[in-house]
Order: C-alpha cells, then sequence, then structure tokens
C-alpha cells in the first residue's frame, strides 16, 4: 500500500492509497472520487509521464515519486485555465529533453527539468528551473530562474534568466517556445547579452577553459 497525492493544477490536493491490485483505469476512478470530477475530464501524470488510463495495465508506484498531477478541462480565459490547456498539450505532446509540472502551492508557478543537449558542457545533466507565470500570461512573459548551479553566459548569479519569446505574427508566445528556448539557451549561449560576465568573457576569449568549468559544474551540480 502506498499514499499518493493528488494535486491538480488549480491547487486542489487530495490523498489517494494505491497498492498491487491497482489498474490505470482504477487509478483514473480513484482519482476522479478524489477530487469530485468526471473521469472523462481528466488526464493524470506521474513521475514525468502522461498515464495511459484507457488500458486495464498495472499502476505501478514510483517509491522516489509520491505526487500524480492532475490537469482538468476548464472554461474561461484565465491564466490557470490556460495553463492548464497549455499543461494538457505538454502531457499529449512533450519536448524531448524536458518534463514540466506545476507547484504543489502556486498554480501559477511550474517547475522544469531541462536535460543537457549533447555536444556542449552541459551534457548528461538535469537542470531544474523555475518558472513564473504573471497574471496577464500569456500577453507576457514568465520570469525564470536556475535552482540548480550552473555556469553560463545568460544565467545570473542566482540562477535569473531573461524570457523573451514573441511569435514571428507578434502574438504572445506559447509556453512550447518558452521551453524550446531554455532548451536553445543551454545549446547556444550569447555572449552577447550576458547576464553573468565574467562567463561571458571566459566563453568570448577562453573557450576551453570556459567548457572545462561548465561541464565541472555540470558534474557537481546537474548529474546523480
Amino acid at each position: 500500500m502506498k499514499q499518493l497525492t493528488v494535486m491538480t493544477i488549480e491547487g486542489q490536493k487530495s490523498l489517494i492509497n494505491v497498492d498491487d491490485d491497482t489498474t490505470n483505469r482504477s487509478l483514473l476512478q480513484t482519482v476522479a472520487h478524489a477530487i469530485n470530477s468526471p473521469a472523462d475530464a481528466l488526464r493524470i501524470a506521474y513521475a514525468g509521464r502522461e498515464i495511459d488510463c484507457s488500458n486495464n495495465s498495472a499502476f505501478r508506484p514510483n517509491d522516489a515519486v509520491n505526487v500524480l498531477h492532475v490537469v482538468k478541462r476548464m472554461q474561461g480565459g484565465s491564466p490557470a485555465a490556460e495553463l492548464a490547456r497549455q499543461m494538457r498539450r505538454q502531457m499529449s505532446h512533450p519536448i524531448p529533453g524536458i518534463s514540466v509540472g506545476p507547484s504543489e502551492d502556486d498554480v501559477l508557478t511550474w517547475y522544469v527539468k531541462l536535460s543537457g543537449p549533447a555536444g556542449t558542457p552541459y551534457s548528461g545533466g538535469w537542470f531544474d528551473v523555475e518558472l513564473k507565470f504573471p497574471s496577464d500570461f500569456p500577453r507576457s512573459m514568465p520570469t525564470g530562474r536556475f535552482l540548480t548551479p550552473i555556469w553560463h553566459p545568460n544565467v545570473g548569479s542566482e540562477g535569473s534568466i531573461c524570457i523573451s519569446q514573441e511569435r514571428d505574427d507578434g502574438r504572445a508566445c506559447a509556453v512550447e517556445c518558452v521551453l524550446a528556448a531554455l532548451l536553445m539557451l543551454l545549446a547556444t549561449p550569447n555572449a552577447s547579452s550576458p547576464l553573468n560576465k565574467g562567463c561571458a568573457k571566459q566563453y568570448e576569449y577562453e573557450r576551453d577553459a570556459y567548457r572545462e568549468k561548465a561541464a565541472a559544474m555540470t558534474r557537481q551540480h546537474a548529474m546523480g
């Protein structure tokens, strides 16, 4: 028997119990009952993956993961509704190298895990990033910061980053392009717009030393 916390993107929390007889389908019914919602209106993510609740496969809990993330279909144009819609899209069509989940305490905060791109000194590492969405999202971009220490020209000493992404047609950028921009940041640093001037200078003039220090910090903070 294992107890899991069911957390919706609106911030609602409930506790459920699962055991060896729990299937994906029965899990959906248990979650629906716990949060008083129709089962067909729910999508469930666990340990970074969406659960296929249409089959009767056995549900296998992870000893290290105690939270089920649940997204419900929502009405209206509030930031929470928009984020719920985009979270559903991320669950259905995840970007390779990225996993996301909402905060347990704040519906407008997401936690992102980025896989360091191959061929970079960040390769092999997983980097935690916090995104905070504004009350007028999606008209305004979220703020972000790296929670994992990293040596990067565009990441400040406290993990701060600048997110400024717009579509070619001038409309607000969806969460997907924000997430893609984070991966692009790791793959292609921009030394002409630095938040870490010392790192930017090293990147420009001492590339080998930059790569060595960035790789060492990746091994120290983003692996294992």
